[in-house]
This record gives C-alpha cells, sequence and structure tokens, in this order.
C-alpha cells in the first residue's frame, strides 16, 4: 500500500513537471522591409503617427533597422540596407513600400528546439550568433535558428535574447499594440508540427493555408488600425 501511495505521489510530481516545462513563446518582432530606412521610417510615420527609432546595423549582414515598440517585447522591425553599399541587394529592390516579410518568436530553450526540429526531419544551420551595435555604441547579442529544410520562407524563425545585453524594446516607450499576426502560408502543417513539438501556441498569431506565402500584420496605432500586406 505504501509502495503504491508512492509511486502515484512519483507519478503526478513528474506530470507536474511536465506540465510546468511548457515552453512559453511570443511574437519577438515582426519584419517589414523596404529599400531605403529613411524612406521606411517616413512611410511608417506617415501611415501611423509614429516616428520608429534608429536601431543599429547588423554585423553579420548588409541591412540596418528602425523599430517600434507594440506590447512588452514585441516589435516591428523596419529593415532596409545599409547605407554606402555599391548596389541595393536583388531582394531590397522591388520594395518601395513598407512590405511584411517575416516574424520571429522568442523562446528560451532554442538549442532544445533545435534537436526537436532534426528529430522531426527539418534541416537548420544551427542555432547562430548574431549581434548589432546601438545607437549609444552598446551592443545586443541573440542566438537565432531558422528552418532551411523544407523551404519555409523563415516563417517563423526563432529567437533568443541574451541575458546580459537585453532586449530591444527595454528603453523604447509603447504607443502601440499589435493587434493581429496572420500567415498565409503552403506549410501550415510542417509549421504547426514545429510548433506542436515544443507544445505551444502563440498568441496573436494565425496561421492559414495558401499557395503563396504572405504575412499580414495588423496594429492599433494614433491614425487608428493599419494594415501592412
Amino acid at each position: 500500500m505504501k509502495w503504491n501511495l508512492l509511486f502515484i505521489v512519483i507519478y503526478f510530481s513528474l506530470f507536474l513537471i511536465g506540465c510546468d516545462s511548457k515552453e512559453k513563446i511570443k511574437i519577438d518582432h515582426i519584419i517589414l522591409a523596404i529599400n531605403a530606412l529613411d524612406l521606411g521610417i517616413e512611410k511608417f510615420e506617415e501611415l501611423t503617427g509614429l516616428h520608429a527609432e534608429y536601431g543599429g546595423d547588423h554585423s553579420n549582414s548588409f541591412t540596418h533597422n528602425a523599430i517600434v515598440s507594440l506590447n512588452k517585447h514585441t516589435y516591428i522591425e523596419i529593415l532596409a540596407p545599409k547605407k554606402g553599399l555599391d548596389s541595393i541587394p536583388d531582394f531590397f529592390k522591388d520594395f518601395h513600400e513598407l512590405k511584411p516579410i517575416g516574424f520571429a518568436i522568442s523562446i528560451s530553450e532554442i538549442e532544445l528546439l533545435e534537436k526537436s526540429l532534426k528529430n522531426l526531419g527539418f534541416s537548420t544551420q544551427g542555432v547562430e550568433d548574431w549581434s548589432r551595435k546601438k545607437t549609444n555604441g552598446d551592443k545586443l547579442k541573440w542566438k537565432l535558428l531558422q528552418v532551411e529544410k523544407p523551404d519555409i520562407n523563415v516563417n517563423p524563425f526563432f529567437i533568443k535574447w541574451s541575458e546580459e545585453t537585453g532586449h530591444p524594446t527595454s528603453e523604447i516607450n509603447v504607443y502601440t499594440k499589435l493587434e493581429e499576426l496572420e500567415l498565409i502560408t503552403p506549410f501550415n502543417i510542417e509549421i504547426n508540427q514545429i510548433l506542436a513539438s515544443i507544445n505551444s501556441k502563440v498568441d496573436l498569431l494565425e496561421i492559414k493555408d495558401g499557395n503563396i506565402a504572405q504575412v499580414i500584420l495588423s496594429i492599433q496605432s494614433p491614425k487608428g488600425r493599419i494594415t501592412f500586406k
């Protein structure tokens, strides 16, 4: 009888631990691409009444950004090629207006997610270390994980910010909020399989089937509800 009682206690203890270990994930940021950052900041302010703050340049890439805080630890990233390049990279050439091209989901156990993806048959480039310098000279650091095969248009990709450097929104006031993020994709099943592997649902994210991938972003701003697509 004592052994049966001990078994029950251990079983429910493990069950509760499993419940507590459920990964809490959320939308970290949504990317709006454009071929010139100054133009993107200007157009965003015209549409929303909000001024995006210059963020800095990415040391791993040919891009720099400006950001607008939405909710706590959630923001919009306006992404464009750095100034002074010999030419605009082909990817950005046709982006004369702000275009949602992808989004990041924050996750604390990013290395465990990489293992889960490999077990599910997905290919990645591994967990990558990224950084960028802020305008005050401080450096932001984060880890990045992207799905490589099957090609799901890097929607979503996953991010873990360094505890040492903090989150980009920590020093930015919030004047707007995220209303909805919609992902239309031919890889609905695969993306839901990835999210199911960490036993989680992402608030404000709706995933729909479609032949062509598209991200649709809706925010509440001083000029009302604004949608980018």
